[in-house]
């Protein structure tokens, strides 16, 4: 089985195309091969399929194998994909996901980073909550988020043990049906943010495109930010926009890793 690995601001995804749908059990296949010991490794698998309502359909599947709607990161990866690999011609077009259509530009295309913008959608049913003592502002936004502001100024090392420490414990909440993705946010500069994610289904990663976002809204929800903000990650940065009816807009890189062919033999996790 062909694969391509790219990444976005250091969330990475093997990408396959699957609209003959010669694979069966991408749960499996995602388990097997995002396995960072006996697989490539990857944070999820994310997979084309035809679609009747876009110009091409995209599945996601966290590195557990359980299935998310939606990925910012992931979407920048697989417009890179479909767009560098032929299967769509047009620099401007629209994938089926989970969560609804969303509209793709590739704003600089290059064969090993592109820059990509995406049309998030609108952020819903958001609303302040409190949790393990910790006030926080819950929302759906792609994927459930939940967004913590911090008031005191910690480092990076600060803030990863405390993403890997708490992030698991929020997520599982009972609050949270089906549970939830955790992000710790800082406030930088002037419409600037650190955010750390803990993600549902895959653990603590370099970055996640759909919580920047989230924290970008809930930011502006609290008047801490204006419509147009950058937020930095361990993996990197993007810029997000937000206008007045809260539907968000995603520009950030995507990069490819490498290109390989994978044993279907050893699906076995």
């Amino acid at each position: 089985m062909d694969f391509w690995k790219l990444q976005g601001t250091g969330n990475d995804f093997i990408l396959i195309d699957n609209r003959d749908k010669s694979i069966k059990d991408l749960a499996a296949l995602a388990k097997s091969i995002c396995h960072r010991r006996f697989g490539v490794g990857a944070d999820g698998l994310i997979a084309t399929q035809n679609s009747d309502l876009a110009d091409i359909g995209m599945v996601y599947f966290n590195s557990d194998g359980s299935e998310a709607t939606m990925c910012g990161n992931g979407l920048r990866c697989f417009a890179k994909y479909v767009y560098d690999k032929r299967i769509l011609k047009n620099k401007e077009f629209s994938v089926e996901t989970g969560d609804g259509i969303k509209n793709v530009t590739i704003l600089e295309d290059d064969e090993i980073k592109s820059i990509i913008r995406l049309e998030m959608g609108k952020a819903e049913n958001i609303k302040e909550m409190k949790v393990e003592n910790y006030e926080l502002i819950f929302m759906h936004l792609g994927v459930p988020h939940s967004i913590i502001f911090l008031n005191n100024a910690i480092d990076t090392d600060e803030l990863v043990d405390l993403t890997e420490k708490l992030g698991p414990i929020i997520e599982t909440n009972a609050a949270f049906p089906q549970g939830t993705n955790v992000n710790f946010v800082q406030l930088k500069g002037k419409n600037s943010l650190l955010v750390s994610t803990w993600e549902r289904g895959a653990g603590r990663t370099w970055a996640c495109g759909t919580g920047a976002c989230a924290s970008a809204v809930a930011s502006h929800y609290r008047k801490i930010v204006d419509s147009d903000v950058e937020v930095e990650m361990l993996g990197g940065n993007v810029s997000i926009s937000i206008n007045n009816n809260l539907e968000v807009f995603l520009e950030g890189p995507a990069e490819l890793i490498c290109k390989g062919f994978y044993l279907q033999n050893l699906f076995r996790y």
